[in-house]
């Protein structure tokens, strides 16, 4: 069973603030990441980590990493819609 971090929610008004709020918790913006928040950030709702990837033409396993490490930071949230994939 996967279970979400316990790291409070940040609500952003744009990626700027993501970025900033990004490097104060101490990461690096890779260019990897900066893609995957690009592309949440682009997108008109929750998306699969498949879409992301598919979109931005990079390696699943990258896509998930950087989605679990923003999920860890209060970056980004995992959730479920019915008994569709992983948004």
């Amino acid at each position: 069973m996967t279970v979400a971090p316990d790291t409070p929610r940040l609500t952003f008004t744009d990626l700027a603030d993501a970025v900033e709020a990004l490097r104060a918790r101490g990461l690096r913006l890779t260019t990897p990441r900066r893609l995957v928040l690009e592309a949440l950030f682009a997108a008109d709702g929750p998306v699969s980590a498949e879409y992301v990837g598919s979109s931005l033409s990079l390696e699943l396993t990258s896509v998930y990493r950087n989605l679990e490490t923003l999920e860890q930071h209060g970056l980004a949230r995992h959730v479920h819609l019915g008994h569709g994939p992983g948004l």
